[in-house]
Order: structure tokens, then sequence, then C-alpha cells
């Protein structure tokens, strides 16, 4: 397959499409682009990208990609609220952390949900 099939490379700008003339962009917004671009013509025509049955199909979700499990918790009932989200990436913050090691425990930490915008309401 070329860059072209996957939508990355245009003809007239030699990067992908969602990439414009004097905007800054960086390796990580391509790699992101190269992915989405390769789950998106990896899948069978008429099942939409975003459906959560494209992501067990895709050959690029597969080899790069992962779900990643949200969990609410009530203080109160202990019911327990799992979401699983599928992504390419991670983001995990690196300016709190001195090791790769501590900056997934940092991004996987559980955090109190203690009032305002950060009320659960079970």
């Amino acid at each position: 397959m070329h860059l072209l099939e996957f939508g990355i490379l245009d003809h007239s700008l030699g990067i992908s499409r969602n990439f414009r003339s004097s905007r800054q962009e960086d390796a990580h917004e391509y790699m992101l682009n190269l992915l989405e671009s390769m789950h998106k013509c990896c899948l069978s025509s008429g099942v939409p990208s975003e459906s959560p049955s494209s992501y067990e199909k895709s050959l690029a979700h597969k080899i790069f990609g992962g779900r990643l499990r949200s969990q609410v918790k009530c203080m109160q009932c202990s019911h327990c609220s799992n979401k699983f989200d599928p992504f390419l990436d991670l983001s995990p913050e690196i300016h709190k952390a001195d090791s790769v090691h501590k900056a997934l425990t940092n991004f996987t930490a559980a955090e109190l949900l203690d009032g305002g915008e950060r009320q659960y309401q079970c």
C-alpha cells in the first residue's frame, strides 16, 4: 500500500490533507494522523470508523491500539462503573515524572471526585 491510499500524502502539499501550510505540526500529530488513516483504510466498506466494532476489526488498532478502562467507584455504596475507550496513544504528564514508569503510574492513579465539577452521583 502507498501512503496516498492512507490519505497521508497529498499531491499538492506533500503531507496529509489535515496538515496546512503556515501551521505548526509535530511528529505526534503526524503519527496520529497516520494511524487514524491506517485504521480507516483497514476497515471493510460500510463499517463506520468510530463504531465500537471497527476497533476490534482494524489491523491498526490490533497492532498499535488498546482499550483504556475508566472506573468510577461510589464511596457510599461501593458500586463500580467501568467504561472502556479505544486509544491509539496515551498522553501521560511527563513534567511530574522522572521515569516512564512513574509517568504511567501517575496516569493510572486513582482520583477522588470530591465535589464541584468533580462530583459523582451514583
